[in-house]
């Protein structure tokens, strides 16, 4: 089985149509408008192999054999910008349908996954000026309940934030404001499936955000950011299974706080490094949680587990190649558990040759600790691999493969593991 994280995220998305002269139309691949205003559409056609749709553990893990498939991905996209001197508007709208082509997996066909989003800058050169966002997503994302109707565990998430922006000097910017987040969650209503609930559940978080920059350098700034969010769930006591499932899981409210000091920048021509460090709790509510077996949904993240640390570095061979490493330690509050604090380490490679054709490389390992009623500990990796052939002004050709596990770093837990290998062609007209 899979376990997800949050946050994901409606509303700025067709504001600021008017802030500009109108559009002109342009050749293929130059897009739609002028410097004021931009229009990109694009469709992305792909087809795709994975070796293990439902995320199985396969028989090494004591399952049954995984299930192969090959899909077809049709994802229309659509992005708006607008930009005068006090204003810029920025808004995009995807929308992904998925179609399998083995009759026995068609209960894995979904056509229902979105990804709209909006952002405005008001008052750019203004002393105060106003920051909006919005992002509102639907994403399924597979479990082991290859019988039920629906196998995806899905994820409806809004996230809303407003900041006033204020620039008390060329160098400072400060930005105070707020977040509110709102997540959905619903599983398939099997026995099959571990840590999965039944039926639905809502989370709704909101508090304060503060982030500062000073630009001391022209290419290098300090920065720091705080922020604090109260967060509940609609239903504090769970079912962690299906029908054949005993007992029940304890999901409590809380607060998370988290803050972080460090530096940004281009040390070189070539070299941009990042350094940050902070320190974070979660701090658990056991009274919102009133019948649910055992008491472990009372664990908190503090101490030495609450300290945050960011380290990224990219380095340029040339104008045209690109590596990158990365280093983060962080935690994140779960929908069947309290928390899971991690260490993320990370690498990509990203080149053009000839201006035709683009190599990308990347991988991420992820050490995860979970903690609450669920406590475990897991290994998860992802890698990829991409080639892309620019073929005109308006047409990308791209072969791709990945692999992707997920491995229980205290070998108690073997129903959460698998491996996942695909192979990919994808089409990209961008007009």
């Amino acid at each position: 089985m899979r376990t997800l994280t949050r946050r994901g995220s409606v509303g700025l998305t067709l504001l600021g149509a008017g802030l500009a002269s109108p559009a002109a139309v342009a050749d293929p691949g130059d897009h739609i408008g002028n410097d004021q205003v931009e229009l990109i559409p694009s469709l992305t056609l792909t087809t795709q192999q994975r070796s293990n749709v439902f995320l199985q553990e396969g028989l090494v893990g004591g399952g049954e054999d995984v299930t192969a498939g090959t899909n077809l991905r049709i994802q229309p996209h659509l992005s708006f910008k607008a930009e005068s001197a006090d204003v810029l508007f920025n808004s995009s709208v995807g929308y992904t349908a998925r179609k399998y082509f083995q009759a026995d997996i068609t209960n894995l066909d979904r056509y229902r996954d979105f990804d709209i989003r909006g952002s405005t800058y008001l008052l750019r050169q203004s002393v105060v000026g106003l920051k909006l966002h919005d992002r509102f997503t639907i994403n399924g994302f597979e479990s082991e309940a290859d019988k039920a109707d629906d196998p995806y565990i899905q994820v409806l998430s809004n996230d809303l934030g407003g900041r006033l922006a204020i620039r008390p000097g060329t160098s400072l910017e400060i930005d105070a404001g707020g977040n509110l987040f709102i997540d959905s969650y619903s599983g398939p209503d099997t026995g099959d499936t571990s840590f999965v609930r039944t039926g639905q559940n809502d989370r709704l978080a909101y508090g304060p955000a503060i982030d500062l920059k000073w630009r001391f350098l022209p290419k290098t700034a300090i920065v720091a950011n705080w922020e604090m969010e109260w967060f509940t769930w609609e239903n504090n006591v769970v079912a962690p299974t299906g029908s054949t499932s005993e007992g029940t899981l304890g999901i409590p409210n809380g607060r998370i706080m988290r803050g972080e000091t460090g530096i940004r920048g281009r040390f070189t021509e070539k070299l941009v490094l990042g350094l940050t460090a902070g320190y974070g709790t979660a701090i658990y509510d056991e009274t919102s949680v009133d019948g649910a077996d055992g008491e472990d949904f009372a664990a908190d993240l503090k101490g030495l587990q609450g300290l945050l640390v960011g380290t990224d570095i990219s380095y340029s061979l040339t104008e045209s190649q690109n590596f990158s490493l990365g280093y983060r330690k962080d935690f994140q509050d779960v929908f069947f558990t309290n928390y899971v604090a991690y260490n993320r380490f990370s690498a990509a490679y990203s080149g053009t040759f000839a201006d035709r054709y683009k190599l990308d490389l990347s991988g991420n390992y992820r050490f995860e600790n979970y903690d609450g009623e669920v406590d475990r500990s897991d290994h998860r990796i992802i890698t990829s691999a991409g080639f892309t052939y620019v073929a005109t002004k308006y047409l990308d050709v791209s072969l791709g493969g990945g692999w992707r596990r997920r491995a229980s770093a205290d070998q108690l837990n073997p129903d959460i593991e698998f491996d996942d290998f695909n192979a990919s062609l994808a089409l990209r007209l961008t007009y």
